[in-house]
C-alpha cells in the first residue's frame, strides 16, 4: 500500500488508525442511506439535493477531521490527504457490491428463495 500510493506507515499509531477507522465508516455508513433509499441501483437513481449535500457537508468535515486533527481526548490524529484518499477509494470499491447484497436480501427476505429450494430439492 505505501509504495502504490505514497503514504507513510500508520501501523505503529492507535491514535492514526483510529483516525482512519473513523474516517472510513463515517463515509460508508452514510453511504448506505443511497443504497437503502432506492429500489434500483443506488448509483443509477438520483438522490434529493438535501440529502446529497447533507453527505457531502459531512464527509467534508469527517475528512477534514481525519486528516489534521489531533485530539488525545478522543484519541485521534491526523492521517493526511495521502490515506484519506486511500480509504475514499477502498470505500468506493466496497460501496459498489452494496446493491448486488440489496437485492441478494430481497430476494432471500421475499420468501421465493426458500420456496425454490423447497421445490427443488433432491
Amino acid at each position: 500500500m505505501q509504495e502504490t500510493f505514497h503514504v507513510t506507515s500508520i501501523k505503529g499509531n492507535p491514535q492514526q488508525l483510529t483516525s482512519a477507522l473513523y474516517l472510513q465508516v463515517s463515509i460508508i455508513s452514510q453511504a448506505l442511506i443511497f443504497v437503502t433509499r432506492s429500489r434500483s441501483f443506488s448509483y443509477i437513481e438520483r438522490p434529493g439535493f438535501l440529502l446529497a449535500s447533507a453527505f457531502v457537508a459531512a464527509q467534508l468535515i469527517a475528512t477534514l477531521i481525519a486528516v489534521y486533527v489531533k485530539w488525545n481526548y478522543a484519541g485521534i490524529q491526523g492521517i493526511g490527504w495521502g490515506w484519506a484518499g486511500v480509504i475514499w477509494l477502498f470505500t468506493l470499491i466496497t460501496y459498489i457490491p452494496l446493491d448486488i447484497l440489496k437485492f441478494l436480501t430481497r430476494y432471500i427476505l421475499s420468501g421465493n428463495i426458500w420456496n425454490n429450494f423447497l421445490r427443488n430439492k433432491v
